[in-house]
Order: structure tokens, then C-alpha cells, then sequence
């Protein structure tokens, strides 16, 4: 599972990835992936090149932390710390977002990316 955004313009943007699984448990998924993990690509002179990766939340530190978000207006935070979520200060350019996991069977799981203004 992938998702994609475009930063345009010449400004750099924080923005928040999240890869979910138990937090849809709230909305009636039970199949999700337990341990979703997420790998940051950018577009760089033509090639898509790994640019950060995140497995459990809590691994992120200082600024990339997820809880600097905490309280931003729509957004809804992971409830397991197994999910995957960090926040990046991004240059323009292009992104993509893909959701991984460790498990053999196909599961429920979502990626989201959110510009976070302050």
C-alpha cells in the first residue's frame, strides 16, 4: 500500500506520515496489520531513492515525533505503539509512502499524509 504527495512551490513543508493498523479498530477493522512499518521515498533527478524510514512510532525522535502533532485540528494519532508514524521537514519535490509489513497474510491497513501548519 503506497501513498503519494507532490511538495510545490519554495518552501519546505512539515508534514506528518502515518502508517495505521490497530488505530482502525475504532472503526470496526479487526483484520489490520499489527506492525506496519513505513518507507519514505523522494524523486530525485528522475530515480526514486529511500529518503526515511519508520517502523514503530516511538522510534522517531525529537522533531520527527509524532506527539510534536498532538492536538493539530482533523488529524488523528496512532493508538499502538507499533504503528509507524513520523513527521519530516520536507523540501519541494515528490514523495511516496509505502506501507510494509512482516506478516505472510493480506491485512487492513492505511496510509495517510497530513501538511501540519502551524
Amino acid at each position: 500500500m503506497y501513498g503519494s504527495i507532490a511538495i510545490t512551490g519554495t518552501e519546505n513543508k512539515k508534514v506528518v506520515f502515518m502508517g495505521k493498523g490497530k488505530t482502525m479498530e475504532s472503526q470496526g477493522i479487526t483484520d489490520y496489520v499489527a506492525d506496519p512499518a513505513l518507507i519514505i521515498y523522494k524523486l530525485t533527478d528522475g530515480a526514486w531513492g529511500v529518503y526515511k524510514t519508520i517502523d514503530n512510532w516511538g522510534d522517531a525522535t525529537g522533531t520527527e515525533n509524532i506527539s510534536t502533532v498532538d492536538g493539530s485540528e482533523g488529524i488523528t494519532l496512532p493508538v499502538d505503539a507499533n504503528e509507524a508514524a513520523i513527521v519530516l521537514d520536507l523540501e519541494p519535490g515528490n514523495y511516496s509512502a509505502i506501507l510494509t509489513s512482516t506478516e505472510a497474510t493480506e491485512k487492513e491497513a492505511l496510509v495517510e499524509a497530513y501538511e501540519i501548519v502551524e
